[in-house]
């Protein structure tokens, strides 16, 4: 039985992109999800490991972006061209959080949207995570 409704409560201290995607694979998502959504990407070369570890008696899953080459840095209007490559579901979810991030951005760097330079956002293990969140959303 695939569950209708998702609590994510991260309001103690946030989550990370990598561990929101660790979640949604413990929760019963599948790993294929992630690597077809991202097989469409013109991504720079990346290792992605899944595996569960333990802390403290608990098992669960972790997910590791390891980068194979340097990534480029990327402008909203970048990333959003190259979210472009994605399913119709993923692809919007992905531009969705993209684009939250994105305004949050140009408020604080006083700029326009489109020019927002994202750093470790644009990053690749940044992206992976995001359209990896999307496509276990999915």
């Amino acid at each position: 039985m695939t569950p209708d409704l998702l609590f994510l409560d991260a309001s103690g201290s946030g989550i990370a992109g990598d561990m929101c995607v660790a979640a949604l694979l413990d929760a019963g998502a599948p790993e294929a999800a992630i690597t077809d959504a991202l097989s469409a990407l013109p991504l720079e070369r990346h290792g992605r490991t899944v595996r569960t570890v333990f802390r403290s008696g608990i098992a669960s899953k972790q997910f590791v972006v390891e980068p194979l080459e340097d990534a480029p840095q990327r402008t909203w209007r970048d990333i959003r061209q190259l979210l472009q490559a994605l399913p119709p579901a993923v692809r919007a979810r992905s531009v969705a959080m993209f684009a939250r991030l994105a305004e949050a951005e140009a408020a604080v760097h006083g700029c326009a949207v489109d020019d927002v330079h994202f750093h470790e956002v644009g990053a690749l293990d940044s992206i992976v995570d995001i359209v990896a969140v999307a496509a276990c959303l999915e």
